[in-house]
């Protein structure tokens, strides 16, 4: 036994190594496997065999070698070089071939580890203090090649002793790596203390030897992660994806950690997959300036300066405040196309005073047009047929509206020339879902200053009609998996843009409601955006790293299914519906929720008076999620058995017929005479 190393201290401290001091950039340890094949398939001129299976292959071999272990010495630790040589044997590669996928392991490893700042800081002081300290791993690397890999992090791993189970053929998980160490390092079990993250090795078995362990456990993964990730454990995309935001919620701080870590885990990760695609879509096509639009433009247009800074790339980007109110501006070319939109999207809200507001006029002026008894009157399907046709035929209303609008027209002329370089051809717009209607009438307004074509980007779009001067592109063009519900990941502390007007310096600045900043801000809308542009920068950094792009559509499918087909977890909803959020803007300059809980009481009450299940939100699943059991499976009975919410429990009044009962149980009680004597 080595007693020279007690000059220091009778006490010992112990650290684990992966997972505890340092972890990887993947989502799990078999996603360096899952890179490791990328760069096989993309990089290398191993056989298809290989470059399409090899994550597969490795962790087969691992497995084996395992077995092998175990028939043969009855002990389930290994060796690197034990899969390497199942690998070479199965696979007939050359000794070459060998050694450059055991680089490449080794190379990916350390590319792709990261220290445990909280852990590697309370091991260093340990140092400083003169403690003794050492790292024990269950590892088939040895201690060379551990530390190889370790001094790549900190140069404190260079003189700090390494126990692996590969170089002792046992492990901290069978008690027997514990043992070796107390009779090389001369320590009782009662002076020694064991940090780590596994529940079982790290401390449930070193505390039955009256080790002090400590457990040092690493961030969850979220549902809809796991949920993710077992559908797509091979998957390197995945792998980076979920292990960038297991590496950004290791730095959240302060409060509302609850929302860094939704916008780190949820948001980032589909808003950064869109804003990869629109770069690099960006670069093939020549584009050197992407405008972000209001509002929705903003998150991404974040995650865009962050890319292009750390990849250098040659592409300016800005903001620029527009809406549906400000850009879609009646002209004589597209006036009853915006007269037929504007009554066909709007049409549960139509009134003469929401009429008003978007053509620009007076509420009176455009109730007496319709010849409507109030400015709130809600107009019918069949009202908004007959005003579509009138507007557009009738030329004395129509030059009303036109004259209106000439003002408007006039000084988004004038923003536009001062914030666009009408000089450049390669540009284009960057927005996030909608039909790109409103883009379209942009580009008429456009052309009235200068002949050109514009381009808009969207992750998702209802209608991608391509014209002469107006081209849409969408990340992901599907009818399936096409919903706004994305919106609500682009929320701002900005309000909409309602308007422009020239300040005293004669620029053109935007008119803006004043927003749910505070509402936002409450919510915990900057912590939001602080886990977003940390997933960002751990993306950027596992990227250039590997020199691979991890982009796909597979993250957008499964969090779509989670939120939309039942799954989705009431944590997650709460942060979905407690989000401000308006479809239009704040036009009642009133602050809702996206999606409020579903309450008891209402559905009860709907039940009794035979209405319909409402959910009161444009969001019914995640209102849905976030309500208590009773509201959920009430709300189901009524939503699945129409029938029997009349036969239990019905009024009926018909004033009339003078007919009045009350349905109990399928009972009759009549109640003409308590109403009508």
């Amino acid at each position: 036994m080595n007693n020279s190393i007690n000059t220091k201290t009778d006490i010992l401290y112990s650290f684990d190594i992966f997972d505890t001091l340092v972890t990887r950039r993947v989502a799990e340890p078999i996603g360096i496997f899952a890179i490791m094949q990328k760069i096989i398939a993309e990089k290398t001129n191993f056989n298809d065999f290989i470059k399409h299976n090899f994550c597969k292959i490795r962790i087969g071999a691992e497995e084996f070698a395992r077995f092998l272990s175990f028939q043969q010495e009855k002990c389930h630790e290994i060796k690197f070089d034990d899969i390497y040589r199942i690998i070479q044997n199965n696979c007939n590669l050359s000794v070459e071939e060998i050694n450059f996928l055991k680089e490449l392991e080794l190379k990916t490893e350390i590319q792709n580890l990261v220290p445990i700042d909280k852990n590697l800081s309370k091991l260093k002081e340990l140092i400083n203090s003169n403690k003794r300290v050492v790292l024990i791993s269950d590892m088939y690397f040895s201690k060379e090649y551990l530390q190889k890999i370790l001094v790549n992090i900190d140069s404190v791993f260079g003189d700090i002793t390494i126990y692996s189970s590969s170089d002792y053929k046992v492990s901290k998980a069978d008690g027997d790596l514990y043992k070796i160490v107390r009779d090389i390092e001369n320590v009782e079990y009662k002076n020694w203390t064991h940090y780590g993250d596994n529940k079982q090795s790290d401390v449930k078995r070193a505390k039955s030897y009256g080790i002090n362990a400590i457990h040092t456990p690493q961030n969850k993964l979220t549902k809809y992660e796991e949920k993710l990730l077992k559908e797509n454990e091979y998957n390197a995309d995945i792998q980076a994806i979920i292990g960038s935001s297991k590496l950004a919620k290791q730095k959240r701080t302060g409060k509302n950690t609850d929302k860094y870590d939704f916008g780190a885990s949820f948001a980032a990760p589909i808003l950064y997959n869109y804003v990869d695609w629109v770069l690099n879509e960006s670069l093939k096509r020549g584009f050197k300036t992407l405008y972000f639009v209001a509002r929705d433009g903003y998150v991404p247009k974040v995650i865009a300066d962050i890319i292009i800074e750390q990849k250098n790339l040659p592409i300016k980007t800005k903001y620029i405040y527009g809406s549906r109110l400000t850009w879609r501006v009646l002209t004589e070319s597209d006036y009853d196309m915006l007269v037929s939109r504007t009554f066909e999207e709007y049409r549960d809200r139509l009134t003469p005073e929401f009429l008003a507001y978007r053509f620009g006029i007076t509420a009176d002026a455009m109730k007496k047009m319709l010849s409507l008894p109030t400015v709130k009157t809600k107009i019918n399907h069949s009202q908004a047929t007959k005003f579509v046709e009138k507007l557009k035929q009738d030329n004395s209303i129509k030059q009303l509206l036109l004259e209106a609008s000439k003002k408007k027209v006039e000084i988004l002329k004038k923003y536009l020339i001062q914030e666009l370089d009408f000089s450049e051809d390669n540009f284009a717009f960057v927005d996030l879902h909608g039909s790109g209607r409103t883009q379209d009438c942009l580009a008429e307004i456009m052309n009235e200053i200068k002949p050109c074509k514009i381009c808009s980007f969207y992750l998702s779009n209802s209608e991608l009609k391509k014209s002469d001067i107006s081209e849409k592109m969408s990340y992901f063009a599907t009818l399936k998996y096409m919903s706004h519900w994305v919106e609500l990941l682009c929320r701002t502390t900005d309000g909409q843009t309602i308007g422009y007007k020239q300040n005293e310096n004669g620029q053109i600045v935007p008119i803006t409601e004043e927003g749910n900043g505070k509402a936002m801000e409450k919510w915990g809308y900057y912590e939001y955006l602080e886990g977003i542009k940390t997933y960002t920068y751990n993306m950027q950094k596992l990227s250039a790293g590997s020199n691979l792009s991890f982009n796909t559509l597979d993250l957008y499918c499964s969090y779509f299914d989670y939120l939309l087909n039942g799954d989705l977890d009431k944590p997650t909803a709460n942060i979905l519906g407690d989000i401000p959020f308006l479809s239009i803007g704040n036009e009642d300059e009133k602050v809702f929720v996206a999606a409020p809980r579903i309450r008891t009481w209402r559905v009860l009450l709907n039940f009794v008076l035979c209405k319909k299940p409402t959910t009161m939100s444009e969001f019914p699943y995640i209102s849905v999620a976030r309500s208590s059991t009773v509201s959920q499976k009430l709300q189901k009975l009524i939503e699945d058995c129409p029938t029997l919410q009349k036969f239990l429990f019905n009024v009926y009044v018909h004033k009339k017929q003078r007919k009045a009962y009350i349905r109990i149980f399928g009972i009759k009680i009549s109640i003409r005479r308590l109403l009508w004597n």
